[in-house]
């Protein structure tokens, strides 16, 4: 009888084991799954802030030469002005 209980303990302690292994491998997985989502996610972060300093950079030029623009011929960047505000 003792040598059946014992049996039954051994089953059980070697099922909650196996139980215990599996759940820390989904969880690692899962983890490694939100690392990956979270570095991705990161690296398109990067890409937009590459491409805003881009933008940035090609509108601090239009806003120079516009400027320029405006020494020079006071009437051709009022029409310019005028003509982008259309495209916007």
């Amino acid at each position: 009888m003792i040598v059946k209980v014992l049996s039954t303990a051994l089953v059980v302690a070697m099922l909650m084991l196996f139980a215990q292994v599996y759940l820390n491998k989904t969880v690692n997985d899962e983890v490694n799954l939100c690392n990956f989502e979270a570095d991705t996610l990161e690296y398109r972060v990067d890409s937009i802030k590459s491409e805003l300093f881009v933008l940035e950079t090609q509108l601090n030029r239009y806003q120079i030469a516009l400027e320029m623009l405006e020494d020079e011929n006071h009437q051709a960047a009022s029409e310019f002005n005028k003509r982008l505000s259309m495209t916007e």
